[in-house]
């Protein structure tokens, strides 16, 4: 459905090959994620805030290699969210 409005609005019969086998597949990974693109229109809503927390605790576990015990990781964790 969608793939067939893409074709014909870019008129893809006048397009070069390889860019048809492009447009086509274009069409079909927004087939097929449709649901959740829309999804993400309506909501606005993404895990961004939540990977950059894992990323920093994890850049703190690295750097971290000489920690004696938890409770000074712990604290090191905190002082970045503070």
């Amino acid at each position: 459905m969608i793939q067939q409005a893409l074709i014909s609005h870019y008129k893809i019969d006048i397009i070069p090959n390889h860019a048809q086998v492009f447009f086509r597949e274009s069409a079909s990974t927004i087939e097929n994620y449709f649901e959740g693109i829309c999804n993400y229109c309506l909501d606005r809503t993404t895990s961004g805030v939540m990977e950059g927390i894992n990323n920093r605790i994890k850049l703190i576990m690295g750097q971290g290699y000489g920690f004696s015990n938890f409770n000074n990781f712990r604290n090191r964790v905190a002082c970045f969210f503070d």
